[in-house]
């Protein structure tokens, strides 16, 4: 094997461990939910619900969510800041994972690229 060869391997193992570690870290981290002694803050000035606003409430849930919450109904839960259920970590993606599941998402797409240019790479070069 040349030296060429060596570092593209180190290289790619180096990514896709990036990968897989990030993958896991958003399976296991929780999305962060709401907590059941939340309650907004009707007194303060700067709430939303003083300018024609509403309070939000999860009738599955039972009690009051902050802004960007969102019910998930494959968690059966409300999560906080949540973006989507994602199928491929099997969870919500939300406050606390957002970042973690973006870098994985990054990790991924290098890894698939510099793939396709080594690929591309090697056919060019022995054709």
């Amino acid at each position: 094997m040349s030296s060429p060869g060596v570092m593209n391997a180190v290289v790619f193992t180096a990514v896709a461990v990036m990968c897989i570690f990030n993958y896991s870290a958003a399976i296991i981290t929780d999305p962060g939910r709401v907590p059941s002694t939340y309650l907004p803050d009707i007194e303060d000035a700067d709430n939303p619900i003083h300018e024609g606003g509403d309070l939000r409430y999860c009738q599955k849930c039972s009690h009051y969510k902050p802004p960007r919450a969102h019910h998930c109904r494959v968690c059966k839960r409300c999560v906080l800041r949540m973006d989507h259920h994602c199928i491929w970590i099997n969870n919500c993606v939300g406050h606390a994972n957002y970042k973690i599941f973006f870098i994985f998402v990054v990790y991924a797409v290098t890894a698939c690229i510099y793939s396709l240019v080594c690929m591309v790479l090697l056919i060019i070069l022995n054709s």
